[in-house]
């Protein structure tokens, strides 16, 4: 007995034995769901190409995707490429997302700060008012006048009658400089007037008038300039500081303040003379041998330098002094 259940069909089918299997399910077949596809991209950050979407909605990739080795510039944002998001309407569809506006950003510069007053204080401007306010102060420093005593003098306008008969033709003719003053020649005052101007000083040495005379004419020396020393270095032997002043009130002559250098006679570090001719005799041998014979200085100027040296005196002042002295004596006169 045949069952009809193991029969076969002819046509060689495999149909379903049953009617009912022959129906079929017209409802439509539910996409597979794709998990993946919520989770982000890895390569969102990175120029991957343009995407688009297939039919089955799966993103695939159009390009080949392009990395752009152009360094970043300063001040400026990344930035970022397209990047694809989920349609929230049509579920199971991406779309690509519009490239946003370009950003930049720039650092605040801060310059260097606005110069005062139109920068008339800053760069050379500065530089030049500095060295302008240095010229200032030391001209100022050199142009002070004296604040030596020079005595109260009457404008006689001529020189002295009483000036001894001496042959200038008889005295040396030694170069000098333009602007300096040598105390090489006969002599610009007379006895009684160097006797007036110690008078003027109230100098002790007052009276000894015809010394300076004959002794400058004996050294072939100026006394004008021999007077005037004496005044710059002690006030005619009246300034209460001058070392020639000794405890007892007596005093050493010494007109110049000539260290005692070997000299027989001395109080502390100068020459002690017992009279003023003898004082200011030295002076006259000391200048004519040492200066003007030994160096070659005949001049103010070239003398004082060495005879009072910068690290104890004021040497432009000192020579101002004499030379202001001397010429006050020749053209103005002294007052008897």
């Amino acid at each position: 007995m045949t069952n009809n259940r193991d029969k076969k069909p002819r046509n060689g089918t495999s149909e379903p034995r049953n009617a009912a299997f022959n129906m079929r399910d017209e409802r439509p077949i539910r996409p597979e769901p794709r998990p993946l596809e919520r989770r982000r991209d890895l390569f969102d950050g990175v120029d991957m190409g343009t995407r688009s979407v297939n039919r089955s909605g799966t993103a695939v990739k159009e390009r080949q995707p392009s990395i752009s080795a152009r360094p970043v510039a300063n001040h400026e944002a990344e930035y970022h490429p397209p990047q694809t998001r989920r349609s929230r309407s049509q579920p199971g569809r991406s779309f690509v997302e519009p490239p946003a506006a370009r950003r930049t950003y720039s650092a605040p510069q801060y310059g260097p700060p606005r110069p005062a007053f139109g920068g008339l204080l800053s760069g050379p401007w500065l530089a030049a008012l500095v060295s302008l306010a240095c010229i200032l102060v030391l001209y100022t420093l050199w142009s002070r006048p004296a604040t030596i005593r020079y005595g109260n003098f009457t404008n006689r306008g001529a020189p002295a009658a009483d000036l001894p008969a001496v042959d200038p033709a008889s005295y040396p003719q030694l170069p000098t400089a333009p602007g300096e003053s040598s105390v090489v020649g006969p002599p610009t005052i007379s006895a009684s007037e160097v006797d007036a101007i110690l008078a003027q000083y109230g100098s002790p040495a007052t009276g000894t008038g015809e010394a300076w005379v004959n002794l400058g004419i004996q050294y072939q020396i100026d006394p004008a300039y021999a007077v005037a020393f004496f005044i710059h270095e002690s006030s005619a032997g009246t300034n209460p500081a001058w070392a020639g002043i000794k405890p007892d009130g007596s005093l050493t002559h010494n007109v110049g303040n000539i260290i005692c250098a070997g000299y027989p006679t001395c109080f502390n570090r100068f020459r002690d003379y017992p009279n003023w001719e003898i004082g200011i005799e030295d002076w006259y041998k000391l200048i004519a041998v040492e200066y003007i014979n030994g160096r070659g200085a005949h001049t103010v100027e070239q003398i004082i330098p060495i005879y009072a040296p910068s690290f104890e005196n004021n040497v432009p002042q000192y020579v101002a002094v004499v030379t202001k002295l001397v010429q006050s004596w020749r053209t103005e006169g002294v007052r008897r």
